[in-house]
């Protein structure tokens, strides 16, 4: 736990209290004591500092003060359900990367079954998702959007900025992109990949068909994968101010390979 997430159901008598797994992660993995400082962060607000102020079984008490405001996420995820098992570890992952939206979406081949998991129900993926956030020091909830219809997506707003899709036999290889302005939007496909016609689909509708090297990645690998070459495009672009006025020295940066 890089980040102590805080909602408003743990106001506590003027500061706060902390239950359930987060307060196991701080007693028996982190071992706080009263007097310890700990990152904080209020889910949808800022990021602060906490001050624990009592140990007791099953519960942390602490003091809280926001600092500053936390960073905004610049990626968003389309993903083709996978098996439950796998979103369960996949979800997690994802989100330590900050996430704007998450659409779950249902591909050709995935099964109508997986909707019904408990892993995909509203409270179980916010769950894994906090998970996630608290790795990577986020504290902006993704919007989800389940879609249970393949053509439902595009019938409804579409993620801005940059949008590209999972494509293995894409021409396109992620190394050779050295710039992008503004978020980034990644469509991973089901375990099998996408069929044809949905990845051109998705290139009607200006996603950019993609590749992430030449190894075919299952859907877990896949999404991380392409999320951190995404991420590193996203922040390589801010350092050189892509989209700004070059200055008299600033450099253009090179290509990934």
């Amino acid at each position: 736990m890089n980040l102590l997430l805080l909602a408003g159901d743990d106001r506590w008598d003027g500061g706060w209290r902390v239950t359930g797994h987060r307060a196991r992660h701080l007693i028996e993995v982190l071992k706080v004591e009263p007097g310890r400082s700990l990152r904080v962060g209020w889910i949808d607000g800022p990021v602060g500092t906490g001050t624990v102020v009592s140990v007791e079984p099953g519960a942390v008490q602490l003091t809280a003060t926001a600092k500053a405001a936390a960073p905004a996420p610049g990626l968003s995820l389309v993903l083709a359900v996978p098996r439950p098992k796998m979103l369960k570890k996949l979800l997690p992952g994802v989100a330590a990367f900050g996430l704007r939206q998450l659409w779950l979406l249902r591909a050709w081949r995935t099964q109508p079954v997986y909707f019904r998991s408990p892993v995909l129900q509203p409270d179980s993926i916010r769950a894994l998702l906090l998970d996630g956030m608290s790795q990577g020091r986020w504290t902006q909830l993704p919007r989800v959007h389940r879609v249970e219809r393949f053509e439902t997506f595009f019938e409804g707003p579409l993620p801005d900025g940059n949008r590209w899709v999972a494509d293995p036999g894409a021409a396109r290889d992620l190394c050779e992109l050295d710039r992008v302005d503004g978020p980034v939007c990644v469509a991973i496909g089901p375990e099998g990949g996408w069929l044809p016609y949905e990845v051109s689909r998705f290139e009607a509708s200006g996603f950019l068909p993609v590749r992430s090297g030449e190894a075919v990645l299952r859907t877990d690998v896949a999404s991380v994968t392409l999320l951190a070459q995404a991420d590193l495009l996203v922040r390589r672009s801010k350092l050189h101010g892509i989209g700004a006025s070059p200055g008299p020295e600033s450099k253009a940066p090179s290509p990934l390979c």
